[in-house]
């Protein structure tokens, strides 16, 4: 075997391995892409939750203050706006 059929077999090694480590590496992309996507599908769930609860933060201030003012009829309204209103907002991020 002469030289120039030595370095072809050489540089077919080198380029076999290149496509191996090629392919293992596009593997590990795709893992750390479905990593980041779970990521950022957790992070909007969180941020709704976040959402819900400032919202039932909000209700028990309101609550909290119409047990101070007993017959508070505006307050008492107010807290049913705010609820339906919740419930929309629910309903469009459950589509």
């Amino acid at each position: 075997m002469n030289e120039t059929d030595k370095l072809l077999i050489s540089i077919s090694d080198k380029i076999n391995k290149l496509i191996g480590r090629n392919d293992a590496l596009n593997k590990e992309i795709g893992i750390y892409r479905r990593k980041a996507e779970e990521l950022e599908n957790t992070i909007k769930d969180k941020n709704i939750e976040i959402g819900n609860l400032t919202e039932q933060n909000n209700i028990l201030k309101i609550s909290k203050a119409v047990r101070t003012e007993e017959g508070a009829v505006d307050t008492k309204k107010r807290i049913n706006e705010l609820v339906r209103e919740i419930d929309k907002c629910i309903g469009l991020l459950n589509k």
